[in-house]
């Protein structure tokens, strides 16, 4: 996972144009399977994996949920309805990270076409 999650923050941190979604961002997400945690910094325009940090909100789940979800194959918020992740954080969080995992992911998908 934690691989997945480097690509992802890569992808992200490249696209000049989710900046302004992220550039008063100041939060940190723990990303969490049953065997592996990453967490996350969204620090004022960078996304980076921070061990140091206690994390405010928190997406567990499934190796194939997560998995899921950092590859862009469903949204974030689809897999909290159908019980696939819990997801600790307020909607307005939700849907910037569920932004972010989508578009860095057609990002990945762009490189590889």
């Amino acid at each position: 996972m934690k691989e997945a999650v480097h690509s992802f923050i890569l992808a992200a941190n490249q696209l000049e144009h989710i900046l302004p979604l992220i550039r008063q961002a100041d939060f940190h997400v723990a990303i969490s399977t049953h065997h592996e945690t990453v967490k996350l910094a969204i620090n004022h325009g960078t996304i980076e994996i921070s061990d140091d940090l206690a994390p405010g909100y928190t997406i567990n789940g499934s190796n194939a949920g997560i998995h899921r979800l950092i590859s862009g194959e469903a949204k974030l918020r689809t897999l909290q309805r159908e019980g696939v992740l819990k997801v600790e954080a307020p909607l307005r969080i939700v849907l910037l990270l569920e932004a972010l995992f989508v578009l860095a992911s057609s990002q990945n998908f762009a490189k590889i076409s």
